[in-house]
C-alpha cells in the first residue's frame, strides 16, 4: 500500500519538473499580445501602410 503512495509522489513530482510545454505556452502568449496589439493601433498601421505607399510610389515615378 505504502508503495503505491510513494508511486503517486514520484509522478507528480515528475509532472511538477516537466517544462516541456513551456516554449509553446510563451508563443502562444506573445501571438495574443502582438495580435492585440495590432487590433488596437489597427488604424495607425493602416495610415502609416499608406504613408509608405504613397512614398514608395513617388520616388518610383521620379526614378
Amino acid at each position: 500500500m505504502w508503495t503505491i503512495f510513494g508511486m503517486m509522489k514520484n509522478a507528480l513530482g515528475r509532472f511538477h519538473r516537466d517544462e516541456e510545454g513551456v516554449g509553446t505556452v510563451e508563443i502562444i502568449l506573445i501571438t495574443i499580445v502582438v495580435i492585440g496589439l495590432v487590433v488596437l493601433f489597427r488604424d495607425s498601421i493602416y495610415d502609416l501602410v499608406e504613408t509608405l505607399t504613397e512614398s514608395m510610389k513617388n520616388q518610383a515615378s521620379s526614378i
